[in-house]
């Protein structure tokens, strides 16, 4: 069973993301922000994160290049809901810039999440 950890600060979005991936046959582990999600990938192994690039405090940016700057290989999908088109073109190509894997822009559905998911994971 693959092991996703989803770093989202949204609540909305991150039970959406648990329990859809749940439901997938995933096993989820999930941060409400950069630095818990940065402890839990400290602590474990995981198959793919998934992280929103714009949350308060510690963006999840700088928390994509923190995981990245350890462990070069880690398969990383990016979600951003910037309402800008401008500021979220700049989130992502930055983000794909560093070694981010792919993204997707919310809103999104279950069945664009898992065609990505399943892509990452048969890299």
């Amino acid at each position: 069973m693959h092991r996703i950890l989803v770093i989202e600060d949204d609540d909305g979005v991150r039970g959406f993301l648990d329990v859809g991936l749940t439901q997938l046959g995933y096993e989820v582990t999930s941060a409400a922000t950069a630095e818990e999600g940065l402890k839990m990938h400290e602590e474990s192994d995981w198959d793919l994160v998934i992280s929103d690039m714009h949350m308060p405090w510690k963006s999840g940016m700088d928390a994509v290049l923190e995981i990245l700057d350890r462990q070069p290989e880690q398969r990383i999908l990016a979600i951003s809901g910037v309402p800008s088109t401008a500021a979220r073109r700049s989130y992502i190509s930055t983000a794909m810039m560093v070694g981010v894997r792919d993204y997707l822009i919310k809103p999104f559905s279950l069945d664009e999440l898992h065609s990505k998911v399943q892509s990452l994971l048969q890299v």
